[in-house]
């Protein structure tokens, strides 16, 4: 429930009075139609193998192309610090043959039928996509079948991709913004597996052997632990034909259960004067995915908004101007770059900003930005929702435009909720997201709550956790 102070500090939305009973009933009547339209066109069907794999397809007539994955429930979360990157190593290596296809032929296969391959990998699962035109669906199901049951592990294969994985944690040492977030996650979840990057660490990425690889790809690869996700204009009974003819033979298992998660308020410095910049990120524990204060979170991410010095755009973008432009800070003094992050996985969340600063500015732009949080906890408006949810929904629209992006989305899903959400229930999800949530959800994992952030770069005045820590409480704002 909202504290009283919240009620009283609620104002009127900007543009306009409350609508009127017809225009709120011409609205909803509009979000139905929306809905119905959505369920048609993007019907979801499911069924479950014999041996416990799961068989998602989702129907797209308006594509001529298909897009098929195979998630494997694990990633990082399931490794330790001596194993780490060994999830993200196999699904890599499958790509280097099988038992029955060499690596060149397994390119020329992927050649042949004009399809494109890329996999992902995550804290909590990994997977396989490919994409092709819709007629080789069960040639897409056949080849990643192939490459998750029988992976060729050839010794030459594995010392190839241990030196290009090295190299791109080489590279990635380079980009602020991932190490940061990594930094972020060692210190929020440390002592548990959540920490640990989905890409690795050299110790652990020098000690993979052929046995080890063979030995995980065997306890990993069940039936139970597997999902296929599939998006294109195919019939589900061609799917599910495809999958009982090459999946089968993958043996039954239980699937992999992720371990309570334990957050930790504290901070991380890393210090380098040659970066010339501070990089920080600065955040709390969010909620799971697919918990109900997840979506009014991500309301809270589109309200902030995002700001770079880079882009020319006006230094008043994002919350201030279109909320709060009473209160409002010259960014072009503090701060080069401020954007808003969140991650979220099946038992645990990370809600926060991301700041590139000069050294002695760090301190006011975290007080700036903890304000603005403040200010969302205590006068979040019906207008400003009502603009972060059609940001929402165009944002959902965009990454599901592709049939990629869908499984990929519907993946993420599976793995952690253990079901895809219908577009049209997500879109009614996002309709039902009201100025009380947003405001009842920050004040439940926001306010008084122990600050995780992490510094890099130029950072020689270093942000005091307790200073910090102070900015999370205030209990009222003055009326502005």
């Amino acid at each position: 429930m909202a504290c009283p102070s919240v009620r009283r500090l609620h104002r009127a939305p900007l543009f306009g009075g409350a609508r009127s009973a017809s225009s709120q009933a011409l609205v909803r009547t509009e979000q139905t139609q929306h809905r119905l339209s959505l369920l048609q066109r993007h019907p979801l069907e499911v069924n479950v193998l014999s041996n416990g794999v799961r068989v998602v397809t989702q129907r797209r007539s308006d594509v001529g192309s298909v897009s098929v994955g195979l998630f494997r429930k694990g990633g990082s979360e399931q490794e330790t610090r001596a194993t780490n990157g060994i999830s993200g190593f196999l699904q890599r290596i499958q790509q280097r043959g099988t038992t029955k296809h060499s690596a060149a032929a397994l390119c020329g296969k992927v050649a042949g039928i004009n399809g494109r391959v890329h996999t992902v990998n995550e804290r909590q699962y990994n997977g396989t996509l490919f994409r092709s035109p819709k007629e080789h669906v069960a040639e897409n199901i056949a080849l990643l079948a192939g490459m998750a049951c029988n992976p060729a592990l050839n010794k030459d294969d594995i010392e190839a991709e241990r030196a290009s994985t090295l190299r791109t944690l080489q590279a990635t040492q380079l980009d602020p913004e991932a190490c940061l977030y990594d930094y972020l996650h060692d210190v929020a979840f440390q002592g548990t597996t959540l920490s640990l990057s989905p890409l690795g660490n050299t110790d652990g990425i020098n000690s993979i052997t052929q046995e080890s690889l063979a030995n995980f790809a065997r306890d990993s690869t069940v039936g139970e632990n597997l999902c296929l996700a599939v998006v294109g204009d195919v019939e589900h009974a061609e799917v599910m034909e495809a999958a009982e003819k090459h999946l089968q033979s993958i043996p039954a298992g239980k699937s992999v259960e992720f371990l309570p998660i334990r957050y930790s308020g504290s901070h991380v410095n890393v210090r380098d004067d040659d970066m010339g910049l501070c990089y920080t990120a600065i955040g709390f524990e969010a909620p799971a995915y697919g918990n109900a204060d997840s979506l009014a979170m991500e309301a809270v991410r589109h309200i902030c908004g995002q700001y770079d010095r880079s882009c020319g755009a006006d230094a008043r973008h994002g919350l201030v101007r279109a909320a709060y432009d009473a209160h409002q800070w010259d960014y072009n003094v503090y701060a080069y770059c401020f954007k808003p992050f969140a991650f979220y996985y099946g038992t645990a969340g990370l809600f926060g900003t991301y700041i590139i600063s000069h050294n002695p500015s760090q301190e006011a732009s975290f007080s700036y930005v903890s304000q603005d949080w403040h200010r969302i906890r205590h006068r979040c408006r019906e207008a400003d929702v009502d603009r972060a949810k059609c940001e929402m929904k165009a944002e959902l629209a965009l990454n599901t435009e592709s049939t990629s992006g869908q499984v990929e989305l519907m993946g993420k899903q599976l793995m952690t909720l253990g079901r895809a959400i219908p577009l049209h229930e997500m879109d009614q999800r996002i309709d039902n997201l009201h100025a009380d949530f947003v405001r009842t959800a920050m004040d439940e994992y926001f306010y008084d709550t122990d600050p995780v952030y992490a510094e890099m770069g130029h950072c020689e005045t270093e942000l005091d956790y307790h200073v910090v820590r102070r900015m999370m409480y205030l209990p009222d704002l003055p009326d502005q």
